[in-house]
């Protein structure tokens, strides 16, 4: 049994800017196509921004006017475009990171796979119907913060630990979630970060029962188009939250122990 290509999955319109841009121009790019990744070409390759970058330059006191050249940006991981889904999804998750760039053996850019990409071609039925939500978020690291709390100790908060989302309770019932997206719409708006978080938080939460499936919690994510869904226990108390990586990773962990199976 053969794992498809990236190429297969691939999108191929690809944003990206010039290294010559500023962190602001990549900001306002990032809010107007709603993506939390920015591919920047250099002289020496293709470079990352991310939403987590610039939440935490903005933390640091670095000027948005700054070019992307002088800032310090992670090489963008690249495979060739006839690679397999489990050449992917190693390299992802060995750097913790959320997409792959395809480029071909003269350097061009031919696309990118996203966790996003993955969950959309997903086989539900390939799932272990007896893996519950419960279960798998088990020892699962969650940041949750008071509503009152300002929302420049938040991103504090969420980058000390490094998580891309916070979650805003009360007494373990979920009012409403602070995410990357988030903190960039904030910061093109220029916003005021001292103000408390429930006042910019996205509310109310969607949420998903414990005893659900991973199977069921990937066609839910599927369905309403989300990243990151929150657990909550038959009293609605929040168990932990799931996110596209969390579901990708353990789908194709079961999906290439059963292929090694079938191969032996």
């Amino acid at each position: 049994m053969q794992f498809p290509t990236l190429e297969s999955l691939a999108t191929r319109q690809v944003i990206s800017l010039d290294e010559q841009a500023s962190l602001a121009d990549a900001l306002a790019l990032m809010n107007q196509h709603a993506i939390r990744s920015l591919l920047v070409c250099t002289a020496k390759g293709y470079r990352l921004l991310q939403a987590k970058d610039l939440m935490a330059f903005h933390l640091q006191g670095v000027s948005f006017n700054a070019p992307l050249a002088q800032v310090l940006l992670p090489r963008a991981l690249c495979l060739p475009p006839e690679a397999d889904i489990q050449e992917a999804i190693k390299l992802i998750s060995l750097h913790q990171a959320e997409q792959v760039c395809l480029v071909d053996a003269n350097n061009q850019l031919c696309g990118i796979v996203t966790y996003t990409d993955l969950v959309q071609n997903l086989d539900p039925d390939a799932l272990a119907e007896s893996q519950r939500l419960g279960d798998l978020l088990r020892g699962m690291l969650l940041l949750q913060v008071n509503k009152e709390m300002p929302v420049s100790l938040v991103l504090s908060l969420m980058q000390q630990q490094g998580v891309n989302t916070a979650l805003i309770s009360e007494n373990r019932k979920p009012l409403g979630i602070l995410t990357l997206s988030d903190v960039m719409r904030l910061l093109s708006q220029g916003q005021e970060l001292s103000c408390r978080v429930e006042q910019v938080m996205s509310s109310p939460v969607d949420t998903l029962p414990e005893h659900f499936s991973v199977r069921q919690a990937v066609n839910s994510m599927r369905e309403k188009s989300f990243k990151r869904l929150v657990v909550v226990n038959d009293k609605q108390l929040v168990v932990g939250l799931i996110s596209q990586q969390d579901l990708v990773n353990l789908y194709y962990s079961q999906w290439f122990t059963l292929i090694k199976k079938q191969q032996q």
